[in-house]
């Protein structure tokens, strides 16, 4: 997680650059507005191994955060339907 608070760390402005945002100082442009909130509704991918072939391929779930391999994001899914 402590990969998750410097990423959204260097995304907020700073008084010390006029209101830029540190990636915005480096890269000149603003960076992207993809990051969520958390509580935000999401739809989780249901692996291949733990479905058959009528199942559904995603599930409603949670976002709680990111994770630190990358592209991934942790999600909370309910068990029963």
């Amino acid at each position: 997680m402590q990969w998750c608070a410097a990423y959204a760390r260097n995304r907020c402005p700073k008084k010390v650059l006029d209101g830029k945002t540190p990636m915005e100082a480096l890269f000149g442009t603003p960076p992207d507005s993809h990051l969520r909130g958390f509580d935000h509704k999401m739809q989780a991918l249901v692996p291949k191994e733990h479905k058959t072939k009528l199942d559904d391929k995603t599930r409603n779930g949670i976002f709680v955060g990111y994770a630190s391999g990358g592209a991934y994001t942790s999600c909370i899914t309910a068990l029963a339907k």
